[in-house]
């Protein structure tokens, strides 16, 4: 039988065109969605929320100010940071293939970033959801990304097998370190160790037989060539031009010391690395009343005493903390994250 709106009446003829409107919005966020993805050239499977049939909107916290590890866990049609982390002061990507850190404009399903908060905020996605993707990785730490589901990574599909070494390590933003895992969280992003050139597919379910680990000899190659620990969350080399804020250039990159270069050199036995970032960047920075420089920044300070950290810039209430030597435990690396409010 041939149907013809203009048989119904004038309300319900407005409710459907409304419908069309939305179910075109609706498939053309699907089209770009999928768009991104064959552009980025990762194999994935996308599905709408089985139990609604609608995009999935995921929520991604960020209670405290500094550091994030996230990753995109469902397809948006915009994956632009401007869009996604408006607030953010930056949002960096790994370059494995020249281990440094390179400032992200778009994000891409299947990968980890950076992300720098100088204030407690949630962001709210809302995309498609995809049960699995496929990447290609070299060898060396790789960030990588997640899906909508937990995935037991605690035996890797990996091709061929034993290339991924395992623990991998997320990252606790309460408390600014790493701490290791076997299982990939929503929204999370995760370091990856791969021993060799492999293809690693990534779908949630349980583990059905025992993990296998990778070569003992293998490993400590791996260890001595990329080190033991993933790299820390920003460059401690850095010069102050090449840092926040967002508005350099997207291809700039900035090197990365490898960690045996922090945790090794004879000069910084019994210390430990205290790297300190600020809000704004440019600070002047004191520790135990001895001007160390500017903003953003790395000095070596004894990991057994108690310290003194003294923060000023123009215009700003000048901040001090005291770092009980507690708090360093075994760390390599402490972070150290201040934002100073504007003079009255």
């Amino acid at each position: 039988m041939f149907f013809s709106k203009s048989r119904l009446p004038s309300d319900k003829r407005r409710i459907f065109f409304d419908l069309i409107i939305i179910v075109t919005l609706f498939l053309n966020q699907r089209a770009a969605s999928a768009q991104s993805i064959a552009e980025a050239g990762i194999p994935v499977e996308q599905k709408a929320n089985p139990s609604t049939g609608q995009p999935d909107i995921v929520v991604i916290n960020f209670p405290v100010q500094g550091w994030y590890l996230v990753s995109l866990s469902v397809t948006v049609a915009d994956s632009s940071v401007s869009t996604l982390f408006p607030t953010a002061l930056g949002v960096f990507a790994w370059d494995n293939a020249n281990n440094r850190y390179v400032r992200a404009t778009t994000l891409q399903i299947g990968r980890g970033y950076w992300v720098l908060m100088a204030s407690p905020t949630a962001v709210v996605i809302s995309g498609m959801r995809f049960s699995q993707f496929r990447r290609h990785y070299l060898p060396g730490w790789h960030l990588i990304g997640s899906l909508i589901d937990s995935v037991n990574f605690s035996n890797p599909n990996d091709t061929p097998d034993r290339s991924v070494i395992l623990p991998i390590f997320a990252w606790n933003a309460g408390e600014q370190r790493y701490y290791s895992t076997t299982t990939i969280e929503q929204s999370y992003g995760q370091w990856m160790a791969v021993l060799q050139e492999c293809d690693v597919t990534f779908k949630p379910g349980s583990t059905m037989v025992a993990a296998q680990k990778s070569d003992q000899f293998s490993q400590q190659a791996f260890y001595q060539r990329f080190g033991a620990a993933p790299p820390p969350p920003f460059p401690a080399s850095q010069s102050a031009e090449s840092a926040l804020p967002v508005s350099s250039t997207p291809t700039q990159q900035e090197p990365h010391p490898t960690p045996e270069r922090l945790h090794h050199p004879r000069e910084t036995a019994g210390k430990i690395a205290l790297q300190i970032n600020t809000v704004p960047i440019h600070c002047n920075v004191i520790v135990d009343d001895k001007m160390v420089g500017q903003s953003p920044l790395t000095v070596y300070i004894d990991r057994f005493s108690n310290h003194v950290i003294q923060i000023s810039a123009a215009g700003y209430e000048e901040k001090t903390k005291l770092l009980d030597y507690h708090i360093f435990g075994t760390e390599t690396i402490y972070l150290f994250l201040e934002k100073l409010d504007l003079k009255k």
